[in-house]
């Protein structure tokens, strides 16, 4: 592709977060979770925990290894490709 930039697809790499997207989030005691990315901004990410109260909502650096690729870090019941993120 002469011309034009390749953009690399690995968003743990670039860190682009955009509102809406999913991630694996650890927790404030080390447990990984689905969550939702509410608000960004230019240093860190406002995650929602999937199926928990917004108190437990937070900032996060998006250079955090706290951060992963949806699917990747969360093992729970339902297993890795049937996690539902709304």
């Amino acid at each position: 592709m002469e011309g034009k930039w390749v953009r690399e697809l690995t968003i743990k790499s670039l860190r682009d977060f955009q509102v809406g997207d999913n991630v694996d989030c650890e927790d404030t005691v080390g447990k990984w979770l689905p969550a939702v990315i509410k608000k960004v901004r230019t240093s860190d990410v406002y995650v929602h925990f999937v199926g928990y109260d917004v108190r437990w909502d937070e900032w996060i650096p998006v250079d955090s290894d706290r951060l992963a690729e949806p699917g990747t870090q969360y093992m729970g019941p339902r297993g890795v490709d049937g996690v539902d993120y709304s």
